[in-house]
């Protein structure tokens, strides 16, 4: 691991619950960074025990946070985070499942960002006294709910059974499973390995703490797994906003490939070159900080750009190391911090793009509308122009037909003439709802305006019935999660399709479900999103506010 550069981050404000035999806190390299709050899993109260002859707790919070400029024994990867001390002796026992599942609920609705699990089955030895659904879904619960719905980042040791992964380690993608090496770049000989790994840190003669103000060295991914918690933190106190699944990321995009092992493509492992051994390869603090602080920037300019225009968009921080547009615009100039951009033709109408290119080849991205505006809707086959066609509805015994109409141009103004028994709405600015109030086929003439000029079309409009009303939704609006409702009992067997998408006519999620369905969205931005459900009875919309 590279050493790290103080001025990025030194993990401030991040709270790594460390989930083992206890912690010495009174231990003078730890106690400024121990957090107020504790727990014992194995008896379930509050504050964490301590046993003195187990060093093993203490040993691993070192490497993670021990504090740095005092003059005293080490320093930890994050010297500034906190440690929230989740205690366990960790010895076998019939209830041992249903304790660390205990701990580790309480560590991620008690605020912890990561939480490092440093103990396993022991390569299976121990496997029917661990595996719960209980601890698999209090693992799930943290990854999916921690962090205000953006998940904690759950980190456990591969294991020192090889070539065997430990239970948990081995059972959710989601997981960071850590692995360990010898000063040599090499896996050590000990370490769990498989397709469940994801990185490698050091594990070999790792000086840290333990109990009573001494330090010593100790082996095991166990000591690998504190060096992967400490990274997170790092990268956390850059960009608190991060997702799990874009901490993964960093973490496993970052990494060096070190020591003579073969890293090739692997379609189930999406983060770059992989190796069964060594996973990834082993961490970079530098790079990973570099990264989540480049997320952190963006590129800054106007929404809509058009014909004849030429506008300058800027990246906030850092510097370029190259810029990247859609065929929709040509590149007048562009520097290391700002490029401007004019349409390629007087007659586009779409959405384009400026990407900046920095560090390691990290991506930020500003869209914009490019030309006069254009209207989209959402049918069968996904999102289609609708310049004129057929929009076809369930017949059923009523009158009633609706069509949505899109645009993901900045600022429309819609206009719409036809006969004379239809009315129509605004959801918002982007989107509007026809209602047609009987029977029949219409046309209806319509316009939509932007800041670039009008655009006009028509639409064919064939209506059989009323549309189909078999669902609710709540809560709605929602932060974290809705939950679709079948409200019809005869079609329980029926399996559903939905598709929700926000309103640039990006597809977001795409599933499938029988009697309701749980939908998480606290990873989407804030705004108005439209679901869209297709049952044997037609297809459904509703649209869904995210808090």
């Amino acid at each position: 691991m590279r050493c790290l550069e103080y001025y990025y981050t030194t993990g401030n404000n991040i709270k790594v619950a460390v989930l083992d035999q206890g912690i010495d806190k009174s231990h003078n390299d730890l106690s400024a960074n121990i957090s107020t709050l504790s727990y014992d899993a194995k008896s379930g109260t509050s504050s964490s025990s301590f046993n003195v002859g187990l060093n093993h707790g203490t040993h691993v919070a070192g490497t993670i946070a021990a504090v740095k400029d005092n003059n005293l024994q080490v320093v930890g990867v994050a010297p500034s985070s906190k440690i929230m001390v989740v205690s366990h002796d960790l010895f076998i026992s019939s209830t041992i499942s249903e304790e660390l599942a205990d701990g580790i609920n309480w560590a991620y609705q008690n605020g912890a960002d990561v939480i490092n699990n440093s103990w396993g089955d022991q390569g299976g030895v121990f496997y029917n006294q661990l595996h719960s659904a209980l601890l698999d879904n209090a693992i799930s619960d943290a990854m999916n709910f921690g962090r205000n719905g953006l998940g904690t980042i759950i980190v456990f040791a591969s294991g020192n059974e090889s070539p065997v992964i430990d239970y948990p380690a081995n059972s959710n993608p989601n997981i960071l499973t850590v692995g360990a090496i010898n000063s040599n770049g090499s896996r050590a000989g000990f370490s769990g390995f498989g397709n469940e790994l994801d990185v490698v840190a050091p594990g070999v003669n790792i000086l840290s703490t333990t109990n009573l103000q001494n330090i010593d060295s100790y082996n095991g991914t166990s000591m690998a797994a504190p060096h992967v918690s400490g990274v997170v933190a790092l990268v956390l106190s850059a960009n608190p906003s991060l997702t799990l699944s874009q901490v993964n990321n960093i973490i496993e995009s970052t990494s060096q490939k070190v020591g003579l092992y073969s890293y090739t493509n692997n379609v189930q492992r999406p983060n770059g070159t992989w190796n069964n051994e060594m996973g990834y390869g082993l961490i970079d603090a530098n790079a990973a900080v570099q990264m989540a602080q480049a997320m952190q920037s963006e590129v800054i300019g106007d929404n809509i750009i058009c014909s004849g225009e030429s506008k300058t968009y800027t990246l906030s921080s850092g510097s370029v190391n190259s810029w990247q547009v859609s065929s929709s615009l040509q590149i007048v100039s562009s520097t290391n911090s700002a490029i401007t951009v004019t349409p390629s033709s007087s007659s586009i109408r779409e959405r384009g793009f400026v990407r900046a290119i920095i560090g390691n080849s990290q991506i930020i991205e500003k869209t914009m509308w490019v030309g006069k505006p254009d209207a989209y809707t959402i049918d069968t086959n996904g999102i289609k122009n609708y310049m004129g066609g057929s929009y076809y509805f369930p017949v059923q015994n009523g009158v009633r037909g609706e069509i949505s109409v899109f645009s993901d141009s900045p600022r429309p103004n819609f206009n719409f003439t036809g006969p004379s028994n239809y009315g129509w709405w605004q959801i918002n600015r982007n989107t509007v709802e026809v209602d047609l109030s009987f029977s029949g086929s219409y046309t209806l003439n319509a316009q939509i305006t932007n800041e670039c000029g009008t655009h006009y079309f028509f639409v064919f409009v064939n209506i059989g019935g009323i549309p189909p009303d078999n669902f609710n939704v709540s809560p709605n609006p929602s932060s974290t999660y809705f939950t679709i409702n079948n409200n019809n009992n005869d079609n329980d067997s029926e399996t559903f399709q939905f598709e929700l998408y926000d309103l640039n006519m990006n597809r977001k999620v795409k599933d499938s479900f029988k009697k309701n369905k749980k939908v998480f969205v606290s990873s989407l931005k804030k705004g108005i999103y439209i679901l869209r459900i297709i049952s044997k009875d037609g297809i459904e919309h509703h649209r869904i506010i995210k808090e």
